[in-house]
């Protein structure tokens, strides 16, 4: 399964989060990356975990399960286009999950 845990909204206080999200999901088998704001770029030179960085007009990559970390309404377009391609969405809201099945 391919996995994508995104942040397009800066916010370095969520990036341990999202790094430890993506190694648990790498460690369970799957193929996962983080998906983030270029905002992120310095902080991510010395992981090794796969990371994409987002751009306005490139094409998203392909994934089965998204997980919004540090929900924001940059985040909307990204999300409604996953909302309608992937088997599962999820959202982080503060301390609440929030699902949406494939429509």
């Amino acid at each position: 399964m391919r996995i994508l845990v995104v942040s397009l909204k800066f916010s370095p206080g969520h990036f341990s989060h999202m790094v430890a999200y993506t190694k648990l999901f790498l460690e369970l088998g799957h193929d996962a990356f983080l998906f983030l704001s270029k905002d992120y770029s310095d902080m991510v030179e010395e992981q090794e975990i796969p990371v994409l960085f987002f751009e306005e007009n490139t094409r998203y990559p392909e994934a089965d399960l998204v997980l919004f970390h540090n929900v924001s309404t940059i985040n909307h377009k990204v999300a409604d286009y996953y909302k309608k391609r992937v088997l599962k969405l999820f959202m982080f809201i503060m301390s609440h999950l929030i699902v949406f099945p494939s429509t």
